[in-house]
Order: C-alpha cells, then sequence, then structure tokens
C-alpha cells in the first residue's frame, strides 16, 4: 500500500527543519514559515507551528517583514508539477532559495516530487538536529 503526499505533508515537514534550525543556531533570526491561508488544513499546521515555537510570516498580512521565513513553490504542471522550498528574508520574495535544490530534471527547475521532497527535509532535519549542518 502506498501514502499520499500533499502539500499539507510538505509544510510540516517545512515546519519541522524550522524548528530543527533554531536548535542547531538558536542565537540566529528564527526561521518562520509561510503557510497558505486558504486551505482547511492551515488552521492545524499553524497550531502545530506553535508547538514547536516557529513564528508564520505570511506575506499579505502586516508583520511579514519582521524576518526570514520558508515556504513551498509549487511548479506548473508544463515542468511535470512538483515542489521545491523558497528561502527569503524580510521584504524580499526568494532571493535566499537554496542554492543546492537542483536534483529533479523532468519536473522543472529544482521540482521533485512531494514524497521526495518531504525525504529531503527529514534528512535535513534529521542532520540539523544532530548538529551537523
Amino acid at each position: 500500500m502506498t501514502t499520499r503526499t500533499n502539500d499539507r505533508d510538505c509544510y510540516a515537514a517545512i515546519i519541522r527543519v524550522a524548528s530543527a534550525l533554531y536548535t542547531l543556531q538558536p542565537d540566529a533570526p528564527r526561521m518562520g514559515v509561510s503557510l497558505p491561508m486558504d486551505r482547511p488544513w492551515s488552521k492545524n499546521l499553524a497550531g502545530f507551528a506553535e508547538t514547536l515555537g516557529v513564528p508564520l510570516r505570511y506575506w499579505a498580512r502586516e508583520g511579514c517583514n519582521d524576518g526570514p521565513r520558508m515556504g513551498l513553490e509549487r511548479r506548473a504542471g508544463c515542468y511535470g508539477g512538483g515542489v521545491r522550498p523558497f528561502v527569503c528574508s524580510a521584504g524580499q520574495t526568494g532571493h535566499d532559495s537554496i542554492r543546492w535544490w537542483q536534483p529533479s530534471t523532468e519536473l522543472g527547475p529544482g521540482a521533485v516530487t512531494r514524497r521526495e521532497f518531504c525525504n529531503i527535509l527529514g534528512a535535513v532535519e534529521a542532520t540539523a538536529r544532530a548538529g551537523g549542518l
């Protein structure tokens, strides 16, 4: 039996990585997460982020310039779909995106399947929590 990986799973992985990065560098600016506001599961993930101490930073709300954030970029179907993360500082739109995120050729520039995305971020989280980044 296979399980379907969706955007909610990808955002949960981003929240866990943001939390792990804080434990690795507690003096650095706290990495936030930019959740979509229009999804029914966003409220649950907002609670998850709050539990892990990860700030939420939305583009369209006041306070969006209060620090760095990670989010999920979905690639167009003409690229074959897939997702990739974006990372940006306050007031920017992806200028700090992760340069090493280029593992795919058939899904468009840097995009991977949602399952692969969660697996990669799971490894990043484990490495950060082990202090090895």
